[in-house]
């Protein structure tokens, strides 16, 4: 099984700023991870593991106080990422670390990809050094995606229940977006799928509705942006969550 299109890689914004800053506006999911997980990440130091590094995109973000650690599964060109020197491969078990080898740890949208998320945690707060915190977000309100590897979704509560289980400690689970944002999302991936999927007499039949699609999705996408400014209540269909806790 695959799809017709999958995620673009995210890029170290350094690469192009520009560009970044656009995607953040247009792509509503990694726009909503950025503003949870920059601030984490330039505050950082000592050890950071990034569980699930891909093209280690947030690494611009770290100050000098931070030795960065990279860590994906041997496998990673499945998910459209390329090998680096600075990243261990491993089997997807157990982590090949010490216990209490870092004071942070990131994991950005890799739970939803595990078989079982349990070990997953479990092995985040092995690693982690007594006091030290981990920041992880999940998509919720999102498409399948790098299919066949999309096992599954996490509400707020199993979210919760799945860290307290694994032994954190000072726990928050926060919304990434809101129910406008989920809008401007789903359609903005229908005018996509609607422009490039099928046949050119199918798309050139499907045109009017992607157009429609197009123009629906920047109605909400400035909805969207206007909402964030006037501190929204909690949502119950989020784009998903960004979790932080402490071991």
């Amino acid at each position: 099984m695959s799809e017709v299109t999958k995620p673009i890689p995210v890029q170290p914004p350094s690469r192009n700023r520009f560009l970044f800053a656009l995607r953040c506006i247009f792509d509503v999911q990694l726009g909503s991870i950025v503003t949870h997980l920059k601030p984490y990440m330039t505050q950082s130091k000592g050890r950071l593991l990034d569980v699930g590094a891909g093209q280690m995109p947030w690494l611009d973000w770290i100050n000098s106080d931070t030795d960065y650690v990279g860590l994906d599964v041997e496998a990673a060109e499945s998910f459209g990422m390329s090998h680096s020197d600075k990243i261990t491969y491993y089997d997807g078990n157990l982590f090949p670390f010490k216990n209490n080898s870092f004071d942070r740890c990131i994991c950005i949208e890799v739970l939803e990809h595990t078989l079982d998320p349990d070990l997953l945690l479990s092995e985040i707060f092995r690693v982690l050094k007594p006091g030290g915190s981990v920041m992880l977000t999940v998509p919720w309100s999102a498409r399948r995606h790098h299919t066949p590897h999309d096992f599954q979704r996490f509400t707020l509560e199993a979210l919760t229940y799945k860290f307290d289980a694994s032994g954190f400690s000072k726990i928050d689970v926060a919304d990434r977006g809101t129910e406008l944002g989920v809008i401007a999302n789903k359609t903005m991936v229908l005018c996509v799928r609607l422009l490039t999927s099928g046949s050119l007499l199918k798309r050139m039949v499907s045109l009017p509705l992607s157009l429609f699609s197009g123009l629906v999705c920047c109605v909400f996408l400035a909805a969207y942006s206007l909402q964030k400014w006037t501190k929204p209540k909690r949502s119950f269909d989020p784009l998903g969550y960004a979790i932080t806790a402490e071991k």
